[in-house]
């Protein structure tokens, strides 16, 4: 039994988190009410205290201290704590870590909700709406392997020792080792957790997003934070160790959907894009510390 087929099988990973698959449910129902979505926060303890700890913290500029979820709602908005929430509950309820795996699993972390912040200020930065879509698809792009340190953490090392080695991607050093990439172990956790359409394609191409069907600006975006992440120091051992955006095919696709992004001066923009970056650090230490 390869690697692939023994991931539907762990029990743990079978299904999302109940509280995160609930807030992605309802946040594409035009139905749900804010109410409603900040009393199902409010069933998980743990995760709402870090909630409240998180929009509190100075990322976002609270005037006044916010000590529930329905203030926390009314200051920062319902697509921003529903985001916030998913990350926290996926974070306490798949992160069990052996000590051989804890440095691992704090670097993913660190990462994904890295990745998430860059995504949603570059958007932002690009005036694309995405409503927040952007920051799950950040925290969720590499779910594949995520798995992989989890519960296949002697393997993961000898990928890391790889890429570290051979001066190769991640997913050529996956692939030797584990017979597969974490792009594919990602697209069967997306479909097993009935994650919307969007966001598998996020987990499934963001390595090469000229695979994608219709790759999406969503998916670029993505992509690109998610490069840039792995540059500014809050990497997955990913092999990227030089970047010049305006190389890059994804950036170039971004520019074709929107034309006025060639006139940008691009390192002006990166620069600006890494200070925001570092101002997040706050928020990144207080989703990856223990509850």
């Amino acid at each position: 039994m390869n690697f692939l087929e023994k991931l539907p099988q762990i029990r743990e990973m079978a299904t999302l988190p109940t509280v995160a698959f609930r807030i992605l449910e309802m946040i594409d129902d035009p139905g749900a009410s804010a109410q409603e979505i900040a009393r199902l926060i409010e069933t998980d303890a743990p995760t709402t205290m870090k909630i409240i700890k998180v929009a509190n913290s100075s990322m976002y500029g609270v005037r006044s201290e916010i000590t529930s979820i329905q203030q926390a709602i009314i200051n920062l908005g319902l697509n921003r704590i529903s985001n916030i929430a998913v990350s926290v509950a996926l974070f306490s309820q798949l992160f069990n870590a052996s000590v051989q795996q804890s440095a691992f699993m704090h670097e993913y972390w660190r990462h994904s909700c890295a990745t998430g912040i860059v995504a949603r200020t570059l958007a932002a930065n690009l005036k694309v709406n995405l409503n927040d879509r952007e920051f799950v698809g950040g925290l969720l792009h590499d779910i594949g392997k995520m798995a992989m340190i989890q519960y296949f953490s002697v393997d993961f090392i000898q990928v890391v020792e790889l890429v570290e080695r051979e001066h190769i991607s991640d997913v050529e050093a996956e692939r030797r080792i584990f017979g597969a990439d974490h792009n594919q172990a990602g697209e069967i956790l997306a479909r097993q957790w009935q994650l919307p359409a969007d966001l598998r394609d996020v987990i499934t191409y963001h390595t090469d997003v000229s695979q994608a069907e219709k790759p999406s600006e969503l998916l670029a975006i993505v992509r690109i934070a998610d490069m840039l992440s792995e540059i500014w120091g809050a990497g997955i051992h990913e092999g990227i160790r030089e970047l010049e955006l305006e190389r890059e095919k994804v950036w170039n696709m971004l520019c074709v959907a929107r034309p006025s992004l060639r006139e940008l001066d691009v390192e002006v923009f990166t620069f600006e894009l890494e200070q925001e970056f570092r101002k997040a650090e706050e928020f990144i230490q207080t989703m990856v510390a223990p509850s």
